[in-house]
């Protein structure tokens, strides 16, 4: 277990619900207006193509073969049987590319440059019994877990990698997980899993893992960690959604910021999901919800706090405009800011 300790060390902690799936990127970055947005900054252009690669095109054909790093040996989840590499996260890959429609090559790399790879573009995407980590999340983008892993030395969830803002295969990659879990295959897998750790390790234990689910007749508050160590918070009240929706959160670059906005240390992707249905961009709740964000004395140092604003990218329009639909409620002694929003799109504080 002393590979599993250096993987799997830390947690990071959602309050979450239960399962199910759909897309759209919403980033959030606290950020103070500096003045008029350019249009023809070119990160503001970057930005647009972001969006447009993860939003627009849902349906666009992945590569194949679509290429996976992966440390081997790591027995349960991924080891050779003769010269062919099999287990969990093999049996779990491979069904995500049927869903996908696309064959999978397998890229052995050594678990200290794995993540190097990714950002390099080595390979598209990681799956090595990977534990979610907020520092982590600094450098990648993870999907939504597939596994919650228990053991005395340490507990969280189990995810893929890809590459940070690479929109389009992480929302291709959960739309196939929900499919795998609906239809059972990823329980399947999971049971499999315990079968196998029971061999060896008698007080370790795989579950199905808890995703952050707002059904529309219950009022809901998902809670997410910030890599900085502070918290935002997402109140969906009872009515806002029309069916029941997954709502993931996923730490994100703050590389398309244009040059004439600050940002207060905030940067993430909020991403939705209903059934197997892809949310177009501009989704509108019935009734707005509550985003709160809080921050450091660090993050909003030579800035004031009553300026503060929550504006969201108009990808037509090239421009960034005022997101919240309803008064703020500013804590500037306490570090923290509300905002009623009304849909989901790419946001900017």
């Amino acid at each position: 277990m002393d590979k599993s300790l250096s993987r799997q060390q830390g947690r990071s902690t959602v309050k979450k619900h239960t399962s199910f799936l759909a897309i759209l990127p919403i980033t959030i970055v606290m950020a103070l207006t500096m003045g008029s947005l350019g249009v023809g900054d070119s990160r503001a252009i970057a930005l647009e193509s972001k969006q447009s690669a993860g939003i627009e095109a849902p349906d666009a054909v992945l590569s194949d073969p679509l290429q996976v790093g992966i440390d081997v040996p790591y027995w349960p989840y991924e080891y050779y049987s003769g010269d062919q590499i099999i287990g969990h996260d093999i049996d779990l890959m491979n069904a995500l590319a049927t869903e996908l429609g696309v064959t999978v090559e397998y890229i052995v790399v050594p678990w200290a440059t794995i993540f190097d790879g990714l950002i390099n573009d080595d390979y598209d995407a990681v799956i090595s019994a990977l534990s979610v980590m907020p520092e982590r999340e600094a450098i990648i983008d993870y999907s939504l877990p597939y596994m919650s892993y228990f053991s005395p030395s340490w507990s969280g969830d189990v995810a893929i990698a890809v590459r940070q803002g690479d929109d389009l295969l992480r929302t291709q990659i959960n739309e196939a997980l929900l499919k795998v879990r609906a239809d059972g295959t990823l329980a399947t897998i999971i049971n499999e899993t315990n079968v196998d750790l029971s061999s060896a390790y008698s007080d370790t234990w795989a579950a199905l893992p808890d995703w952050p689910v707002v059904p529309a007749d219950i009022a809901t508050t998902l809670v997410y960690p910030d890599p900085q160590g502070t918290e935002t918070m997402i109140q969906v009240p009872i009515g806002a959604v029309s069916g029941e929706i997954v709502l993931t959160y996923t730490p994100s670059s703050n590389d398309y910021v244009p040059s004439n906005f600050s940002i207060a240390g905030h940067v993430f992707d909020l991403d939705a999901y209903e059934e197997e249905n892809y949310l177009p961009q501009g989704y509108q709740f019935i009734s707005p919800i509550i985003i709160t964000l809080h921050y450091t004395d660090t993050d909003v140092l030579g800035f004031n706090e009553n300026l503060l604003q929550l504006l969201y990218w108009e990808a037509p329009q090239g421009n960034w405009i005022e997101a919240a639909c309803g008064d703020y409620d500013r804590h500037p002694e306490e570090n923290w800011l509300a905002a009623p929003v009304c849909h989901l799109s790419q946001f900017a504080l």
